[in-house]
Parts: structure tokens; sequence; C-alpha cells
């Protein structure tokens, strides 16, 4: 996947609700992982957004600025 020369936002959801959201810079090779200190069973979910240029307001979360929306990853938590 090609994402073009504009700084990204990322963002993650735990079970469809807000869980953090980090910056990448203009780049063309990123890895992207998503930690999680206190996982539960159900789904995570990335989106990437361009970043709105400086001093427009926002909340860096904007349909018309989606880049990839990827498909939900279910997970099963474990206690060991």
């Amino acid at each position: 996947m090609r994402f073009y020369q504009t700084a990204a936002r990322v963002v993650g959801l735990k079970n469809g609700w807000y869980h953090k959201h980090f910056d990448l810079p203009a780049s063309p090779a990123q890895t992207v992982t998503l930690e999680d200190a206190a996982p539960i069973s159900g789904y995570y979910r990335l989106e990437i957004y361009a970043r709105a240029v400086q001093g427009q307001i926002g909340s860096g979360r904007e349909w018309a600025q989606a880049l990839c929306l990827f498909n939900p990853i279910y997970v099963e938590a474990t206690r060991g």
C-alpha cells in the first residue's frame, strides 16, 4: 500500500470506540504497532487520515481526509 507524501493520523479503535491515535510524518515506509495494556476480547480496527493543513480546525478524523479504513481484527484475551 502506498501513501502519498502527506503526513497522516492513525486512529485505533477498540470495539468501535476510540482507543488511541498517533501521527506519522510524510515518509514512503512506516511500520505501525498497536499495543493495549488492558486487552479484552473483541476487535481492533485502524483508520488512517491525511493530516489537515496546520491551522485548519478539525479532529483529524474527517471523512474527506480518509486514506484507508481497515477491516476489524478480532482477538480473544487470555489470562496466562
